[in-house]
């Protein structure tokens, strides 16, 4: 795919799994889900699933509430009308792994992965 060109997740075989910096998924994160509105030709570019406990859910009697749940989170990408291509991180903290300056918060040095769009 374009978007791991150049990257060591390019060379993963089938089965073979990445793991980008801690903490670059964050405290919170976007699913994709099908919902009637997304733009023709998106692609997902990876699949996390994790266990959270402040999922937040929607009742018709009861309205949104928080609980424990699993969230299943995936990088998209797609090209608009315009030819622009459009990356969706889908969470809050992406930018962590793009580069090491954090706003006060060491240690958690850049990954060449999410930064590439070559």
């Amino acid at each position: 795919m374009r978007f791991w060109r150049n990257t060591s997740i390019a060379t993963l075989g089938p089965g073979q799994v990445a793991t980008l910096p801690q903490s670059t998924l964050g405290y919170e994160s976007d699913e994709d889900v099908d919902n009637g509105f997304r733009p023709a030709g998106l692609i997902r570019l990876s699949t996390t699933t994790v266990a959270v406990s402040q999922y937040l859910y929607f009742s018709p009697t009861s309205g949104y509430y928080f609980s424990n749940g699993t969230e299943t989170h995936h990088l998209t990408l797609y090209r608009a009308r315009s030819g622009a291509l459009v990356f969706g991180a889908g969470t809050i903290l992406w930018s962590w792994g793009v580069d090491s300056d954090h706003a006060g918060y060491a240690g958690l040095p850049a990954d060449p992965n999410c930064g590439r769009l070559t």
